[in-house]
């Protein structure tokens, strides 16, 4: 946090009709940084903290969140309760621009088994019996996509753009086989002098068909995201609106399984009405 501000109060200085100013205390209380011409703040909280952003109800013309919801994990509707959260701090007009990991290619992970059995791993090596999927396995992009429309549409986000597209998950050279090493349903089957081999074929099984990709530093998976862009419209709605779908997060009304169709007409493919005015 400390090196963000100093990195920030340089900029800053450089910057046209704006000065540096001692960031640290401002900071730590809350207050703005003390620069002409800007109101720059820094907090550190979480993105599941209702009373956090209800003290910024209204008030964010942007909010961005990149490949961060699949990390929240704190609460089990913590994804649901994030967007309420940045819908409730973004000002009418204010936009959220959203990138969420969906999942991992993991077809690498069925090309185990059968590098496993080429180095004559002892037991069932079949990939159906044994695997449990780590990343997702068969994930129907689409069907997320209309899920968290309807949640998008529960806190009264229009969407501007939204799609679902490839993306690439790094992992740096250094980093690889530590990386296969956690994700191996079959090396503690291959005897040990032999594992260092079979982590090697199984890497390059998978650049072979492409199931990973050669960088100069680093390797890449395939990935699947969500993009959204979406826009806060209409006027602010009420606090107690907020509060209730808060509730209904935590009482297991409004889970993303179960919101692809919330807010459409009946028999409409696309009209939909907003729920708070109703």
């Amino acid at each position: 946090q400390a090196a963000l501000i100093d990195q920030a109060r340089q900029s800053y200085a450089g910057a046209p009709g704006m000065r540096a100013a001692d960031a640290t205390a401002g900071a730590e209380s809350g207050a703005g940084v003390g620069v002409s011409g800007a109101d720059v703040r820094f907090a550190v909280g979480s993105a599941t903290d209702a009373a956090l952003f209800a003290g910024l109800a209204g008030t964010l013309h942007y909010v961005t969140c990149f490949t961060t919801l699949h990390w929240l994990k704190d609460v089990q509707h913590a994804q649901e309760l994030a967007l309420v959260n940045f819908a409730r701090a973004l000002r009418p007009g204010g936009q959220l621009f959203l990138v969420h990991f969906l999942g991992l290619d993991d077809r690498f992970l069925k090309l185990e088994a059968e590098v496993a059995r080429r180095f004559g791993a002892p037991g069932d090596v079949n990939f159906a019996a044994t695997y449990t999927p780590t990343f997702y396995q068969d994930l129907d992009a689409e069907a997320k996509l209309a899920e968290f429309r309807g949640l998008f549409r529960a806190t009264c986000l229009s969407e501007e753009e939204g799609r679902v597209a490839e993306d690439r998950f790094p992992v740096d050279l250094a980093e690889f086989s530590r990386f296969l090493c956690g994700a191996s349903k079959f090396l503690n089957r291959i005897p040990e002098d032999r594992q260092a081999a079979f982590l090697g074929s199984w890497r390059e099984a998978m650049l072979q068909q492409g199931m990973v990709f050669r960088e100069e530093n680093h390797y890449e998976f395939k990935t699947t995201a969500l993009l959204s862009v979406l826009r806060k419209d209409g006027p602010q709605p009420p606090a107690h609106f907020y509060e209730r779908l808060i509730a209904h997060c935590e009482g297991g009304g409004l889970r993303l399984p179960r919101l692809a169709s919330f807010g459409l007409a009946p028999g409409a493919g696309g009209g939909a009405r907003r729920p708070h005015a109703a």
